[in-house]
């Protein structure tokens, strides 16, 4: 399994093949200010994270919310601070759209369109939630079309769906920034642009928001959040990978 991601990871670096030279690894993957990018890449996920716990818990309520006005009106306010959330996490990533790193920079482009995906979806969502919440307040439209409602959530569910994928997409793209060019004497390990202290204190970042209580890779059954997690304390804290000196 472990072998697997190794060269998962570097399948991914930037239509570099794997049979690419060091040189070439090199010069599209810089190890300059890696660790710099993944503070601020970690950070922003912290920002996804709080959006995928709000949905975790209305999935919980199952359909309450039907005639509770009250739930109503929480639902547009929580997907309103969606997209004020999903803003700071791009925000995070946008100085590094003309990044020197060609994979950093395609990583923040792929990162900033999923979270865009989510705002697309979360807005259309609070549109249909104020529509919702007009009909329980003052009866308008008088004849509220339940089913076109319901049609329209599940298809925005599935845009959801769609954009947390590409989240962990690239996430698992973030993880090849991580790799350096330096290969290990050993072949059952694979060196990280990272020192030891780095990595440290970027799994202290992860536990600030995520808890130290993700198990490693992704599984089946896993939310796609708690799976980018996971993803990203692999790399970090797996011995496979090797830090600077």
């Amino acid at each position: 399994m472990r072998r697997w991601v190794t060269v998962l990871l570097c399948a991914l670096c930037l239509a570099i093949p794997l049979t690419a030279s060091a040189q070439s690894f090199r010069e599209n993957n810089p190890d300059g200010e890696k660790y710099v990018f993944a503070r601020s890449f970690i950070a922003g996920l912290g920002y996804y994270g709080k959006l995928d716990m709000r949905l975790k818990a209305e999935e919980r309520a199952g359909n309450s919310y039907m005639r509770n006005i009250k739930v109503v009106k929480a639902l547009v306010e929580a997907r309103t601070l969606d997209n004020t959330e999903l803003r700071v996490a791009k925000n995070y990533l946008v100085k590094y759209l003309d990044s020197r790193n060609l994979l950093i920079r395609k990583v923040a482009y792929n990162t900033i369109g999923a979270y865009q995906q989510h705002i697309i979806v979360s807005s259309s969502e609070r549109r249909l939630w104020q529509s919702y919440q007009r009909f329980l307040e003052k009866g308008v439209p008088r004849k509220f079309d339940r089913e076109s409602f319901a049609r329209q959530m599940a298809t925005l569910s599935e845009g959801r769906k769609a954009a947390a994928i590409a989240v962990l997409a690239a996430v698992v793209m973030f993880k090849a920034v991580l790799l350096s060019a330096q290969r290990c004497a050993d072949e059952a390990c694979h060196e990280l642009a990272l020192t030891a202290a780095e990595r440290e204190k970027l799994v202290r970042k992860l536990d600030g928001f995520a808890g130290n209580n993700t198990d490693w890779g992704i599984k089946e059954g896993q939310a796609t959040f708690e799976a980018a997690v996971a993803a990203i304390r692999e790399i970090l804290e797996d011995t496979i990978f090797v830090s600077q000196p």
